[in-house]
């Protein structure tokens, strides 16, 4: 989901990582590392926005920095020693990472003309726009993974839900064909708390831990009915808020929107996180990532929590696991591979023509909000990769544990 308004997505990324980076005994590198961050924030600065029109716009070469003070630090970083404490290593990892992503961005502003050209909805008709492309995901995802990579990732996606619905639908679950009104708020949260309440009973068989996150709030959405996304989860009030395009509410709409935007997903995951702080300075990125994999990756759970009791209801949840692949590719095709519309609308028809209702907004949205949307599906396997690898190490641990060291993780940086 959309994390909030867009004009606020700088400041409610910092709080969703309000975990820490960094503590450690007297005597250890600590003073070195504090130092380092404090001239890296100084230097380093490389915001994202959802709405790249008004990045490009107002993007100019004074927003390059100082390459040599940008040099001489990224030499400091590399010639830090990791220590084998995590948080001394993620924040030095980080570091890295971002100042390299920094220079990346130097290096493109100074082919920057005065007077360029607007953004028209696509960086193929951008001066360098294969390089910028390449390098707002970069930004965005906090990693090097190529645009085939991303593919691979997708079309994997689609697959495993095509299989999944296989088995759906050979499957004698019953159907659901229940709605609310969109007036009937109270009759709403009641059917939200009725799930509320079978996801905390089966919740320690997804995550091995005491912690109990203090009630969501759900509230009604304000925001005008052609917003993009079902609902959100605002950090900063506390609030679950669902959104309706239309008149009504589907009930099979709900056991997908609770666990992303609820629990174990974003309320969840941000009060863990705020509760669970094991360093003391905050992540230098701002990336979604770890917050939009996880939502993702928690409606794969809905089975093991109760949830997806009927066939409308998990075949929702895989509707989404495809269209946010098909994303992806379309994301790529437009910006990427200079696709034209119409090759992105017939992407869109291979592979969910069932979607098409929602086809012109989510194109319109890719190219308003370029990259955004791969947030979803990269983040979701990082997650899967982390437990994998954990797995590969310890075929007999716990799952739930692992869940819960991944929520304790203190910073994106884990998947560099």
């Amino acid at each position: 989901m959309i994390r909030f308004l867009v004009t606020c997505i700088l400041s409610f990324t910092l709080l969703l990582h309000t975990v820490g980076i960094m503590a450690e005994d007297e005597g250890s590198p600590t003073a070195t590392l504090t130092e380092l961050r404090a001239e890296f924030d100084a230097l380093v600065d490389i915001p994202v926005q959802m709405d790249f029109a008004n990045f490009w716009q107002d993007l100019s070469r004074e927003h390059a920095g100082d390459k040599i003070a940008l040099t001489q630090l990224r030499q400091k970083l590399d010639d830090t020693e990791e220590t084998g404490n995590t948080c001394h290593d993620t924040a030095l990892r980080e570091m890295k990472v971002l100042s390299q992503i920094a220079s990346e961005r130097f290096e493109l502003l100074q082919t920057l003309q005065k007077g360029k050209s607007p953004y028209k909805g696509t960086f193929t008709q951008l001066p360098n726009g294969t390089a910028w492309y390449k390098h707002w995901l970069k930004s965005w995802l906090t990693s090097d993974v190529s645009p085939e990579t991303l593919k691979a990732i997708a079309l994997n996606d689609i697959a495993q839900a095509r299989a999944k619905r296989k088995i759906l639908d050979a499957s004698s679950l019953p159907e659901n064909s229940r709605t609310f009104a969109a007036s009937d708020h109270a009759g709403i949260v009641a059917a939200f708390r009725t799930r509320e309440r079978t996801v905390l009973k089966h919740l320690p068989n997804v995550i091995a831990s005491e912690f109990q996150a203090p009630p969501v709030k759900i509230v009604p959405s304000t925001f005008p009915k052609s917003f993009p996304a079902p609902g959100v989860y605002n950090m900063m009030t506390n609030e679950f808020i669902y959104h309706l395009a239309g008149d009504t509410l589907p009930d099979r709409y709900m056991d997908w929107l609770f666990l992303h935007e609820a629990i174990p997903g974003h309320h969840y995951q941000f009060h863990f996180r705020t509760s669970n702080r094991a360093c003391d300075l905050p992540p230098a990125s701002q990336s979604t990532v770890l917050g939009e994999g996880w939502g993702a990756y928690t409606e794969t759970l809905g089975s093991t929590l109760g949830l997806y009791t009927d066939k409308s209801s998990a075949a929702y949840a895989l509707d989404w696991q495809e269209m946010r692949a098909v994303r992806v590719l379309i994301d790529i095709g437009i910006h990427y591979e200079g696709w034209s519309d119409d090759q992105a609308r017939d992407v869109w028809m291979t592979y969910i023509p069932n979607q098409t209702d929602i086809m012109e907004r989510e194109i319109n949205r890719i190219h308003n909000w370029p990259v955004q949307v791969i947030t979803y599906v990269f983040g979701k396997a990082v997650v899967q990769t982390f437990t994998e690898k954990k797995l590969s190490l310890n075929p007999d641990r716990p799952l739930a544990e692992i869940h819960a060291e991944f929520l304790a993780h203190p910073s994106a940086a884990l998947f560099y």
